[in-house]
């Protein structure tokens, strides 16, 4: 497969923790088999959402979203998983 003008990919290089950053780059990587890359807070920040969801299910979360521009129905959702999460 010609890759970058005939140089093969080798890593993945996610730069920080946005869903649509580090989402599927484990797909990617597996697809590609290439070798993930990123700084120290995105692994751990990756790590614990994907250890403990919850931790997005809240009503800031949900109201952060609908003044940003999600659709109210989703941040409805969002709202009515909502947990308490004692650190």
């Amino acid at each position: 497969m010609d890759h970058c003008g005939g140089r093969p990919i080798t890593r993945l290089i996610v730069t920080h923790n946005h869903p649509d950053h580090i989402g599927m780059a484990g797909w990617l990587c597996d697809r590609l088999d290439i070798d993930l890359w990123c700084g120290r807070e995105t692994f751990l920040l990756t790590t614990s959402l994907a250890n403990a969801p919850a931790l997005l299910e809240s009503t800031p979360y949900a109201q952060f979203y609908l003044e940003n521009g999600m659709r109210p129905e989703i941040a409805e959702i969002i709202s009515r998983v909502a947990t308490t999460i004692n650190v």
